[in-house]
């Protein structure tokens, strides 16, 4: 099995939080085995294993076990490249999760994205593919908070899910997840 990877540029995001911390984003990636020169090459991908030393050394480096939720304020359409402007150039929000499904294998393989309608709601689930190695929980919190906030582009600052499930250890602390989300967790 090949060891899934992730588009390099897609990380550029969490420096740039780090680097708002006053952390040394840099340095950080370097020590987790990541070329930060590759975040500006559009091919460029990182293997899911140093994507998530880095996210173990963020949150050892920031003491911030939701540093997750605060990435997607550094995440503009150029990060994902086409399927950024693909998003924003959807019709609908269904549109927009339709094309997060089907182009997500282009940002990272080692999750399975599904939208399904259950009566007149629909379900976005996020899986790891069976016998693939876990992303870093804070990747997958970064995922669902930018999904979030897409939603709130769209349909206005007050959405909220109707429920978050994640699969993680239950935080000390959940205010955050639930300040971000805005729905039960």
């Amino acid at each position: 099995m090949t060891e899934p990877t992730t588009l390099a540029s897609w990380t550029r995001a969490l420096r740039k939080q780090l680097d708002a911390l006053g952390l040394d984003g840099h340095a950080l990636c370097l020590e987790a085995g990541l070329d930060p020169q590759l975040m500006d090459d559009p091919n460029a991908r990182y293997p899911l294993s140093a994507t998530t030393r880095l996210w173990a050394l963020a949150v050892q480096a920031s003491g911030d076990p939701a540093i997750g939720l605060r990435v997607s304020r550094f995440v503009s359409p150029t990060t994902f490249h086409a399927l950024g402007y693909a998003l924003v150039a959807s019709g609908s929000l269904r549109e927009v999760f339709e094309r997060i499904v089907r182009y997500h294998p282009v940002v990272s393989d080692a999750l399975t994205l599904q939208l399904s309608r259950c009566e007149d709601r629909y379900r976005f689930t996020l899986d790891v593919p069976q016998g693939h190695p876990v992303p870093a929980f804070e990747a997958i919190d970064a995922f669902a908070s930018i999904y979030v906030r897409t939603c709130r582009n769209r349909l206005g600052r007050d959405y909220a899910p109707l429920a978050v499930y994640l699969r993680r250890p239950e935080p000390a602390d959940p205010a955050p997840w639930h300040k971000a989300f805005r729905s039960p967790v």
